[in-house]
């Protein structure tokens, strides 16, 4: 498969209506490829440029990054519970079971919904009952990494300043933030027509972080393509880039690693390991991490192959009901490979 080829494929995902557009980065250690197609909203053609609400890629990209490096400032450890930490919570979870979803916590509870302020939401969490023993599955739960989010505040008090601070910034990460409104807003791709919010542009769509006024630990940031181009390769270079040390390479070791051995999904920290349960193509190899968000992007990294793939998209524009792009996820990360190794 060559360029054209690509082009082709993702313009053919435009045309049948998989996406309204898409951007697409290809990061080796050696070369970084973008590929842009489509539009981001009507009449705004995507680039380079396009900012989209990461949705669940937050979950990696800034909180189990800020875990990450609060683990290494020697805050706690894997193994220290969370209630040492957060006094109002009542389990016996440690930051590892929350960061590889074995915790016990429910994968969702629509009561959240009844909350009217992030104080009310904060108390519905840590009122949350465990749905099963902890560390006997794993059960993917966005109320974990809020908890996460609230070790970090615990801890820097800004989990918007402490990421800022030691990973956008040293990796010119310009356009990454919790804080969208900073941002030049024509260059953001909404996210969705909502039955009661109207139009979701600009602001966090997912609801669990829009009750935590966007500075959440399950969702929240926002980003663009080249800035997570430069997150990925500092993850591909054992923790470095810029002549900026992020991470331990110690620490970028634990991430090829599965803390859920013996359960069913293999998870490392924060990350989805190579599993069926996940859409990772076939081409891809043993050693990955991986995770996807709700409204469309995705983040693989293969340093087997020493490869990562970036995909942005607004899927749930305009409406959440189109799934498409999660059928072809597959397919996509086949052609890339295809691509990169003809």
């Amino acid at each position: 498969m060559n360029r054209n080829d690509l082009y082709n494929y993702m313009q053919d995902l435009v045309d049948n209506d998989v996406v309204i557009g898409m951007v697409l980065s290809i990061i080796t250690k050696e070369s970084r490829e973008l590929f842009f197609v489509g539009e981001s909203q009507e009449n705004h053609s995507t680039s380079i440029e396009t900012i989209y609400d990461l949705a669940s890629v937050s979950k990696d990209v800034g909180t189990t990054s800020a875990i990450l490096k609060l683990l290494e400032e020697g805050h706690f450890q894997l193994d220290t519970k969370v209630k040492k930490i957060l006094s109002d919570y009542k389990h016996e979870s440690t930051i590892m079971d929350l960061l590889t979803h074995q915790s016990g916590l429910p994968a969702d509870d629509k009561d959240y919904r009844n909350a009217t302020s992030r104080d009310e939401y904060i108390a519905f969490l840590y009122n949350l009952e465990l749905v099963y023993p902890s560390n006997s599955q794993v059960l993917y739960s966005d109320f974990g990494f809020n908890l996460l989010g609230l070790i970090i505040e615990h801890y820097k008090g800004s989990i918007e300043d402490y990421l800022s601070d030691f990973l956008f910034k040293p990796l010119r990460m310009l356009s990454t933030t919790y804080v969208p409104s900073k941002l030049n807003q024509e260059l953001i791709a909404p996210s969705e027509m909502h039955a009661s919010r109207g139009l979701i542009k600009g602001q966090v769509m997912d609801g669990k972080a829009y009750l935590l006024d966007g500075l959440s630990g399950n969702a929240g940031l926002f980003s663009n393509i080249n800035d997570l181009s430069n997150f990925a390769l500092m993850l591909l270079n054992n923790g470095s880039l810029f002549n900026h040390r992020i991470f331990k390479e110690e620490t970028v070791e634990l991430l090829k690693s599965s803390f859920t051995n013996g359960l069913n999904i293999q998870r490392t920290l924060g990350y989805g390991l190579k599993d069926p349960a996940f859409s990772q193509g076939s081409l891809t190899s043993d050693q990955i991490i991986y995770h996807t968000g709700f409204s469309g992007p995705m983040l693989l990294i293969d340093f087997k192959k020493e490869l990562a793939i970036i995909n942005l998209c607004n899927r749930t524009y305009p409406s959440r009901d189109n799934v498409k792009i999660l059928k072809e996820r597959n397919v996509l990360i086949d052609n890339i490979i295809k691509y990169i190794e003809d």
